[in-house]
């Protein structure tokens, strides 16, 4: 046991490194996959990763700001300590997260504060792991300075993005200033002078008459691009459907204007990219980094790996062991990769594709970029997994028969205050069901 402790002391703070950043590599690609995928065991995995992310990553860099193994062994101790400001700003990077999953649950969004408290806490912490070694070695000033900048940036993006993803945030968003309309002014002129010559004036106000539903319009088959720019311009307006704002009757007037004329297919399809686009406002860093400042970050953050992956390699490595070497390497890759990674997500997002079609001089780029959406999310692919969830209220009926289990469940229900009868009816009687094309026939 004495000898594994030994064994664990040495390699700790590698394996937590190394850990944290197998997590990120899991969150970018997995981070997504909930919105067209409902196995339970992917919630599970994804669940524990979000939340082993962010404790794994805040140990490692409370470890390291004591740690005084790494430079107690050997005739590499001195050098390996410089390490340690090194290895600080790859956890800060970490602790920022990756674009496909800011937020597990809505209800994440709220604790937007104290990821801001944890921000600060944990750049103060890192300042103290540098102030704690200070290298001589600028060959590690400069990586260790840079990729410090890119976590700080990276960290306050996924704190950004919880703020404005909370519903205090997005409500205030999305309110306008009141608009009387264009002949509110001469109206009320109008209405005191009638007062004023003692000429009887009132005012009515008329209902807005809705549009006419029984009025037929021909199908048209719409192109694939153009559905995907009027379902983010659509996005724009039933988002507010999300924070309790109403919509006016042009609001539904321009809506169901524009849907008679889909086919079933079609307009399903436009439903869904809206309600992807709204998934990835909530859990991810989409209304963050989709804009002129967010893709400008997303430049410095990759060129920061980069240009510390340069200088670190034409450093001298005499003074460090070559596993720590090799694990900065890693950590170096690993940063690359993952912001490339990034980079290409957000390119091929319908975000970048509706942005660019808004200017005239982008859209030969829009046209690349549509490609790009074109093959990756494909028309025909499905943006959710095309299920529901239905509760058989026959079968818990029928089946539900007393047992020892069921009574113990009962008991700890009604005499303890603990839900778990609930939650077993719930899991036993609740099956997936597919979404039939009768049912959206239906529906449409």
């Amino acid at each position: 046991m004495a000898g594994l402790r030994r064994l664990w002391g040495e390699w700790e703070i590698r394996v937590l490194l190394l850990s944290s950043l197998s997590l990120q590599v899991f969150l970018l690609f997995t981070g997504g996959l909930r919105k067209r995928n409902v196995a339970a065991w992917l919630h599970f995995m994804l669940w524990l990763a979000y939340l082993l992310a962010d404790s794994i990553a805040i140990y490692a860099l409370g470890n390291l700001s004591q740690n005084q193994k790494l430079c107690s062994n050997g005739p590499h101790g001195g050098g390996d300590m410089h390490l340690l400001v090194f290895w600080a700003p790859f956890l800060i990077l970490h602790l920022g997260g990756q674009d496909t999953i800011t937020a597990f649950a809505i209800e994440d969004n709220e604790l937007w504060l104290r990821h801001l408290l944890s921000l600060v806490s944990q750049i103060a912490l890192a300042l103290y792991v540098y102030w704690k070694s200070r290298p001589s070695a600028a060959g590690l000033r400069v990586p260790a300075i840079l990729m410090f900048i890119s976590g700080v940036v990276k960290y306050a993006e996924r704190t950004w993005a919880l703020k404005s993803a909370s519903m205090s945030s997005l409500r205030s968003s999305m309110l306008t200033r009141p608009d009387p309309g264009p002949n509110y002014a001469k109206f009320m002129e109008e209405y005191h002078s009638s007062k004023e010559a003692g000429l009887h004036a009132e005012i009515v106000i008329v209902p807005e008459r809705p549009p006419d539903d029984n009025i037929h319009v021909q199908e048209e088959h719409m192109e694939y691009g153009e559905l995907v720019v009027k379902a983010h311009r659509f996005f724009h307006t039933f988002r507010r459907l999300f924070v309790d704002l109403i919509l006016s009757f042009q609001d539904r007037t321009d809506s169901l204007a524009f849907f008679r004329r889909l086919q079933r297919d079609q307009a399903y399809k436009v439903v869904e990219i809206e309600l992807l686009l709204m998934y990835e406002s909530l859990h991810s860093k989409s209304s963050v980094i989709h804009g002129p400042t967010g893709r400008y970050l997303r430049i410095f953050t990759l060129a920061a790996p980069v240009l510390s992956l340069i200088v670190f390699s034409g450093t001298d490595k005499a003074p460090y062991k070559p596993v720590d070497v090799a694990v900065s390497y890693v950590l170096l890759g690993g940063a690359i990769y993952l912001e490339i990674n990034a980079i290409l997500l957000m390119d091929i997002s319908p975000w970048s594709f509706a942005d660019l079609r808004k200017k005239d001089k982008c859209l030969p780029v829009a046209s690349g970029v549509f490609r790009a959406v074109s093959y990756f999310l494909p028309e025909a692919r499905p943006r959710w997994s095309n299920q529901m969830a239905q509760y058989n209220l026959i079968h818990y009926c029928l089946k539900d028969k007393p047992t020892w289990l069921t009574g113990a469940l009962e008991k700890l229900e009604w005499d303890c205050n603990v839900r778990v009868k609930t939650i077993w009816d719930s899991v036993r009687y609740t099956h997936i069901i597919g979404f039939s094309m009768a049912l959206k026939q239906l529906v449409f």
